[in-house]
Formats: structure tokens, C-alpha cells, sequence
């Protein structure tokens, strides 16, 4: 993580400074890595709830994927947060992945290509699953988003349908029958991170827009 700041240092920020440069009306991105897979949420313009999003990607191609993503959601910033801890994902593997994403994103702009720099942070925030289960049935408007998808993040079919052959950040978002499919677990990951992170510096905030 040290080789990661020293190349983006200057656009690390803690929360408050993160969502301070942020201009009215964009969006935080959310990047969650898990075992070499990438997946993102977004924030809505409020700063009140997070929502997963149909992208998924392998890790080597996160920096044009972040560039790419957040160009197209209009976002702000940049939050790296922790995968969500339960019995087949610890801290310790979560961190690593983490720690992982950022080297990727700093060799990206070291080398000049990849990606555009953004404000970030990669606040050392962690959760386990069961404490995120029980913030949703607390704040369901919050978690809206994502509840359905959280009991099953702890069942490793959940992610097979989306990547048979690895990460397609092109899949389609439909069964074959036509069936909505869950978005990538990872996803939901990302979700949830940035749900805690709002909640734990925005909450509020959305009392200021009636």
C-alpha cells in the first residue's frame, strides 16, 4: 500500500476532505476487488444510499475500467473500500486485494496510461456480513439496493453465473429466459462498503434537501 501512496498521494484524502472536493450534483464510485475480480457501485447525488452496478472486471484492467466507469456515472471521487468479512472472506484476504487494486492503480498512472486520477480514499473501514444484514433491516431505504443480494454473498454459487470463464464486464444482465440476474457479488461488496461509509459521514445530509 506504501508503493500505491507514494505515486497518488496527493488525491488520497480521509472522508470528510474526500467528499468535500466533491462538485454538487457527482456521484462516489465504489471499487471492491475480490480474488482477482473488480466490481463497482456508485452513490447517488445525495450521498444517501449506494447502489451495485452490471460491471464486472479483472483486476490488470481496473484503471481504464475506473476511468471508464466514472466518466459514465459522472463521479466525483473514488472509495476503495473492504469486502464485506464472513466465513469464505477474512480482513486479511480482503486488505491484501485491496492493497493489490491500488498498486494496479498506481503503476496505471505511473506509467501514464490506464486511467484518470481522481480523488480517493481507501479508509481502513471494516464489516462483516451479519453486521451489514442487521444495518439493513435497521435502514432498509439505505440498503435498498443491495438487501436481497446480502444473504447470499456467504454461498459460492452465487457468483457462477457471471463469470463460467472469469470476468466479461460486458455480460448481459438477463438469463436466458429473460430473467433478471443479480448483479456480480463483487459488486454488492462495493455496494455495501460505500452504504458504511455514507452512513458513517453523511447521515443527515439528506435532511438538508427536505
Amino acid at each position: 500500500e506504501r508503493m500505491a501512496a507514494r505515486v497518488i498521494t496527493p488525491l488520497a484524502m480521509g472522508p470528510p476532505a474526500l467528499f468535500a472536493a466533491i462538485r454538487p450534483w457527482r456521484v462516489v464510485l465504489s471499487a471492491c476487488h475480490i480474488r482477482g475480480n473488480v466490481g463497482f457501485a456508485v452513490s447517488d447525488p445525495y450521498m444517501f444510499a449506494a447502489r451495485p452496478l452490471e460491471v464486472l472486471v479483472d483486476v490488470d484492467d481496473a484503471p481504464e475500467a475506473v476511468t471508464g466507469v466514472a466518466r459514465e456515472h459522472g463521479a466525483g471521487a473514488l472509495y476503495l473500500g473492504l469486502a464485506l468479512t464472513s466465513d469464505s472472506l477474512d480482513v486479511e484476504e480482503s486488505t491484501l486485494a485491496r492493497e493489490q487494486l491500488l498498486r494496479t492503480l498506481a503503476e496505471a498512472e505511473s506509467s501514464g496510461s490506464g486511467w484518470s486520477p481522481m480523488p480517493y480514499c481507501a479508509q481502513k473501514l471494516t464489516s462483516d456480513l451479519s453486521d451489514a444484514q442487521l444495518s439493513a433491516a435497521h435502514d432498509p431505504e439505505i440498503w435498498e439496493h443491495v438487501v436481497e443480494y446480502l444473504p447470499a454473498l456467504s454461498r459460492a454459487t452465487y457468483g457462477q453465473w457471471i463469470r463460467p470463464g472469469g470476468a466479461d464486464n460486458s455480460h448481459s444482465a438477463t438469463d436466458a429466459e429473460g430473467s433478471a440476474l443479480p448483479p456480480p457479488p463483487e459488486a454488492v461488496h462495493a455496494a455495501a462498503a460505500l452504504n458504511q461509509l455514507l452512513w458513517d459521514h453523511c447521515e443527515g445530509w439528506r435532511n438538508s434537501f427536505g
